[in-house]
């Protein structure tokens, strides 16, 4: 753009002598000029001159990526505008608006990078970030000129090393030509108040690489559990996806409890909850990822990759997590099932071994079943009553003898047309190991029931189908007992 032609005459008087007071009234001129040119420049957003880049990298695998290298261009520096940054709570995202080096699976981080500010200071803002495990490297760049005035516009694109470093359009050709099972697109998404938001996602080149949707009860080598930026920002815990592992009967969860301090730092603490039971880790700051290592080791991370907790169970390759609500805790165990950390106690060792049973049911439905093994014991999930008819629990065994024998009578009667089960356990001093047991539906049973039963039964409608029982097994509500 040329230079106004008084700014130029301006320019040559001043060059000519500016000490001499005949050019006092010029140079005055002069002055009001330049003041007046600087006013009617477009004026910039930001309020000294500054732009931003803000970008989102949202992670579709079901694995944690690893973020090692990143740079925006120099001199301009990492950080976000005020609108940008009060999306804090919401994203993994490190305080100075820097990439954090770890994005948990199914879960979105955001960064920016901004210029070095000030009216004159014409230089834009961008930048790059490497993503080795998809083997690409995502771009952005802010043109100073895209916030003052001309039709400068925002770019950014994806690069990979599959394709020589061709732009996105290789990227886009065909996922069969990476080296890597994860594909990432995305570039320019909004633009305004001195802001150039960029939005990325790393996705998974198979339908079973996308991130769980549903609870887990066990965690294996290199599976992990995120800090759900996804949840209300007050919630305890969010069940579903990769935020937590929850016991089998759901009344257990270990998850990555997220601070209800609205603007706090990315991450939370990892928390195990259920019935009468709370612990938390002893972390050395907020965790957005924790992961079961190939090691043994269960490790949890900040937004910056730091280590801030471990299990300290590192050695002990094929190790997994389980979240047990029968024992009321957190165990790290190694096959055949012997515990080498637990969240709640020093329950350490072995535990007990599998019970062996053998059971059946009759054509009255009546359950029988034997079983062996360390204080063994049955729990009955049919219908068991009392001598009078009376629900009670229907328990047999846990005296400390290695075998039990239960049922063969009326008092444990479960279904004839249903399989029936029940729940057997051995115990130890380190917990209790469970199985369940299930019958089959007896056969050649009569198909109607009897007409008549015998001397001081009754046919009892209260069971399917009605089978004949001693009349004070059949009474129901408002019945008396027989005269």
């Amino acid at each position: 753009m040329r230079p106004h032609r008084r700014a130029r005459s301006c320019s040559r008087a001043a060059t000519r002598n500016s000490r001499k007071p005949a050019r006092a009234k010029i140079l005055r001129a002069c002055a009001i000029t330049l003041s007046s040119m600087l006013a009617s420049w477009p004026a910039p957003a930001g309020a000294d001159g500054t732009i931003y880049g803000a970008i989102t990298l949202t992670n579709n695998t079901n694995q944690p990526l690893s973020i090692p290298s990143s740079g925006a261009s120099t001199p301009q520096v990492w950080g976000l505008s005020q609108g940008a940054s009060s999306y804090y709570p919401f994203y993994v995202a490190m305080p100075d608006g820097s990439p954090p080096t770890v994005l948990p699976a199914g879960q979105t981080m955001l960064f920016g990078s901004q210029s070095n500010g000030g009216f004159l200071a014409t230089t834009g803002t961008g930048g790059w970030l490497s993503i080795p495990a998809a083997s690409d490297t995502i771009t952005w760049s802010v043109p100073w000129a895209a916030f003052n005035g001309t039709l400068d516009q925002c770019s950014g694109g994806v690069w990979t090393t599959a394709c020589f470093m061709s732009p996105i359009a290789c990227v886009n050709g065909g996922a069969s030509s990476f080296p890597s099972n994860m594909i990432v697109s995305g570039g320019v998404y909004a633009a305004g108040d001195n802001t150039c938001w960029f939005a990325y996602v790393v996705n998974p080149t198979s339908p079973a690489g996308y991130s769980s949707t549903a609870s887990r009860n066990t965690l294996s080598s290199g599976q992990s559990i995120s800090w759900p930026t996804s949840c209300p920002i007050s919630a305890s815990s969010c069940r579903g996806g990769n935020n937590n592992v929850t016991s089998t009967d759901g009344s257990m969860t270990l998850s990555i409890v997220r601070s209800a301090s609205g603007l706090a730092a990315s991450g939370g603490l990892l928390t195990l909850v259920g019935p009468g039971t709370s612990w938390s880790a002893a972390q050395a700051g907020a965790a957005v990822v924790a992961v079961m290592q190939s090691d043994g080791n269960f490790v949890a991370f900040d937004a910056g990759g730091k280590q801030v907790w471990s299990s300290g169970t590192s050695g002990h390759p094929g190790a997994f997590l389980s979240v047990d609500s029968l024992n009321a805790n957190a165990f790290i165990l190694v096959p055949p099932n012997i515990v080498i950390w637990s969240a709640i106690g020093n329950q350490l060792g072995p535990l007990p071994t599998n019970p062996v049973c053998t059971a059946s049911t009759n054509c009255a439905g009546e359950l029988s079943i034997s079983c062996t093994g360390p204080d063994v014991g049955v729990k009955f999930n049919g219908n068991c009553h009392d001598t009078y008819g009376e629900s009670t629990p229907c328990l047999a065994g846990f005296t400390g003898a290695s075998t039990v024998s239960a049922g063969g009578n009326v008092e444990w009667i479960g279904s004839t047309t249903s399989p029936n089960s029940a729940t057997v356990c051995t115990m130890n001093a380190v917990g209790q190991t469970c199985i369940v047991v299930t019958t089959p539906v007896p056969t050649n049973c009569p198909q109607s029931p009897p007409s008549q039963c015998g001397q001081g039964q009754r046919l009892c409608t209260k069971y399917t189908p009605p089978i004949c029982v001693p009349e004070k097994l059949c009474l129901v509500q408002g019945d008396q007992p027989p005269q």
